[in-house]
């Protein structure tokens, strides 16, 4: 009996151990398959992520790609409006360059102001850029054919100076030798008229009036300015736009402003942005000015009479 109730409790044991180990393992594979259902559920978040993070990085990557063509056109724009602005002003500024020059020049200026405004409507940035490097080559050989009639007329100017103070150092020592008695000629004194029959030493018109901006149109004549000079009217023009005989006017000369003869009774060096006080004071009734060639702003103003 004893044996038999130990061989039974054995069993027993072992049939409680074989329970235990098949819930044990129930169980392992619960929390197995309850960790794979989550790992994949991770999985599934993660390939969403992935995927938005992906999203965000073209959406940016396509914003920056926007942003550096906006800045290019924006760059483009300014660099053209720079160019227009300097190629019409090399062209309203060089009167006198090579004809064909200049024609080339203005019908440059449209073409870039047209692409500019057609810019990501058909027209590329490149076309736009190509466009402005014409325009600068252009306006360049502008400048530099107006420097190169400048420095011809300022040559020719030079060379009539010269000669003028050869034929008045020649007229001094005439004067120096003659036994005839002269009285002592005064500054102001008004030069004897001249015959009707004597040529005149420089002809030209008024061709308009106003200010500085208006003389700076190069219009070929004398401008009238907006305000006289202790009364007298005031006509400048730049040398470069025809004033260089104005350099070459001595004492006693004749001078034709539109069909009048006038005579050139008195003249002063003066320097630009001078107070007009400075220019009082000299005889004559109306008086033209224009500048110096390289003398850094120095300006000759002659007094003329009514011949």
């Amino acid at each position: 009996m004893k044996k038999m109730r130990t061989v039974a409790a054995f069993t027993l044991a072992l049939a409680v151990s074989s329970a235990w180990l098949v819930a044990g393992t129930a169980n392992a594979q619960a929390e197995h398959a309850a960790a794979t259902a989550r790992a994949a559920q991770w999985a599934q978040v993660s390939a969403a992520e992935q995927a938005w993070i992906t999203e965000q990085q073209v959406a940016a990557q396509a914003q920056a790609s926007r942003s550096i063509h906006d800045q290019r056109v924006q760059d483009v724009l300014a660099r053209a409006n720079q160019a227009i602005t300097a190629a019409q002003t090399a062209l309203d500024t060089s009167p006198n360059a090579d004809p064909a020059t200049r024609d080339a020049l203005a019908a440059a200026i449209p073409v870039v102001q047209e692409r500019s405004d057609q810019i990501d409507r058909g027209v590329l940035i490149e076309d736009v850029a190509l466009a402005l490097d014409d325009l600068t080559l252009v306006a360049q050989a502008v400048t530099d054919s107006q420097a190169t009639w400048q420095a011809e007329q300022d040559r020719i100017a030079a060379e009539a100076a010269e000669a003028e103070r050869v034929r008045a150092a020649e007229a001094k020592r005439a004067k120096t030798a003659t036994t005839q008695k002269k009285a002592p000629a005064t500054t102001n004194a008004p030069a004897p008229a001249a015959s009707a029959g004597q040529s005149f030493a420089w002809k030209t018109s008024v061709s308009n009036s106003g200010d500085q901006s208006v003389l700076d149109r190069c219009a070929g004549g004398l401008t009238r300015w907006f305000e006289d000079i202790e009364g007298k009217p005031y006509y400048p023009i730049h040398r470069h736009c025809g004033g260089s005989p104005i350099l070459k006017l001595s004492m006693g000369d004749r001078v034709q402003i539109d069909g009048q003869a006038w005579v050139v009774t008195d003249s002063r060096n003066l320097h630009a942005g001078d107070d007009k006080d400075l220019a009082f004071g000299l005889n004559g009734q109306i008086l033209v000015q224009t500048c110096f060639v390289g003398t850094n702003g120095a300006v000759r103003v002659v007094a003329l009479t009514r011949d």
